[in-house]
C-alpha cells in the first residue's frame, strides 16, 4: 500500500469506528455464546454460501475440495464460538446475494462490500476493509495508475461486484471518451480475458489481487488500493437472530486473538477492522 493509501486507509477506519453501526462492549463476551444462535442451529448447520475463487479470501483447496481462506477460517471459528456447525458451499458470485434471500443460504460470504444500497435489502455483519485493487498486463502498456487513468481503456470486473461497479462509475464519468466495460463470470475468467487482451485492466478487492499476479507471472499488479470500504458476511433481515449472534461470536474471536491469528495466517494483517459491527458501510 502506498504512503497515500495508508494515510486514506487510516482516515476511512477513523470515520468507521466514528460512525459505525451497533458495536459491542468486550465484557459481553465473557459468557458461554452457545445459548446465542437460534434453535434451528441446534440440529442443522449454518449453511454459508460464497465464491471460492479470491485467494486468500476464499478459494478451493485442490486436495479436499473444501473452501479455505481468511473468511472460511472466520466462520468456522465463530460457529465453534456459538456451538454450532457451519457448511460452507461453493456457488456462483451473481446468484450469491439473492440465494441468501431466498432462503437457499443463511449467510452470504465472498468479500461482500457492505454499501447503503445492499443495506436496504439486507444486514451486514462487518469483519474487513479492503479497496480496488488494478490488475494489468506485465509491464503495464496502459501506464494505469489509479481509477483517474482508467478512461479510454477496456475495463473489466466480475459481474455484481463492487468492484465492478467501480469500473462502470468510471466509465460513466470518463464524458466523451469511449471506455468499455466487460463482467465476467469471476476473477479467474476475468484474468484469462486479461491475458487474452479482451480486458486491459482487470478490477478485484483487496487481499486478492497479489495473490492472483503470483500466479500469472504475465500479469502485474497496480500499486495501492483505491475506495477503501467495510466488508463483511450478509444475512437476511429477517434473521435477526442470526445476525446478533454472528456478531456476538465474531466480537469473541477479536477478543481472543484468533481474528488476528487468522489474517495473519493468510497474509493479510492490513485487512484488520475489529470494530465487529452491524451496517457500518456508508457509501
Amino acid at each position: 500500500m502506498t504512503i497515500g493509501n495508508q494515510s486514506k486507509f487510516g482516515r476511512v477506519l477513523c470515520i468507521l469506528s466514528l460512525f459505525a453501526g451497533t458495536t459491542l462492549s468486550t465484557s459481553t463476551f465473557a459468557a458461554d455464546l452457545t445459548s446465542l444462535a437460534p434453535d434451528k442451529y441446534k440440529s442443522a448447520p449454518i449453511i454459508i454460501g460464497t465464491t471460492a475463487t479470491m485467494p486468500p479470501v476464499e478459494s478451493v483447496d485442490p486436495a479436499t475440495g473444501q473452501v479455505i481462506g481468511i473468511e472460511a477460517d472466520l466462520a468456522r471459528a465463530i460457529g465453534k464460538k456459538l456451538g454450532v456447525n457451519v457448511d460452507i458451499q461453493n456457488v456462483a458470485f451473481d446468484g450469491l446475494l439473492a440465494g441468501m434471500q431466498a432462503g437457499r443460504f443463511d449467510i452470504a460470504m465472498s468479500g461482500l462490500a457492505d454499501t447503503v444500497q445492499r443495506q436496504q435489502a439486507m444486514d451486514f455483519v462487518d469483519w474487513y476493509v479492503s479497496g480496488v485493487q488494478l490488475i494489468v498486463p506485465k509491464g503495464n502498456p496502459k501506464k494505469v495508475t489509479s481509477l483517474e487513468t482508467l478512461c479510454g481503456h477496456t475495463l473489466g470486473g466480475t459481474r455484481a461486484s463492487t468492484e465492478f461497479r467501480r469500473m462502470e462509475a468510471v466509465a460513466k464519468n470518463c464524458g466523451s471518451t469511449e471506455t468499455a466495460l466487460v463482467a465476467t463470470e469471476n476473477s479467474p475468467s476475468g484474468l484469462l480475458s486479461l491475458k487474452a487482451g479482451r480486458v486491459d485492466v482487470f478490477a478485484v478487492n483487496f487481499p486478492s489481487g497479489m495473490s492472483y499476479v503470483q500466479a500469472n507471472p504475465e500479469l502485474e499488479l497496480v500499486p495501492g488500493q483505491f475506495k477503501v470500504v467495510v466488508r463483511g458476511v450478509a444475512i437476511a433481515k429477517s434473521n435477526g437472530g442470526l445476525r446478533d449472534a454472528w456478531q456476538a461470536g465474531l466480537k469473541a474471536i477479536i477478543d481472543d486473538g484468533q481474528y488476528d491469528e487468522i489474517l495473519k495466517r493468510w497474509g493479510a494483517p492490513d485487512a484488520a477492522y475489529k470494530q465487529a459491527t452491524i451496517n457500518a458501510g456508508t457509501e
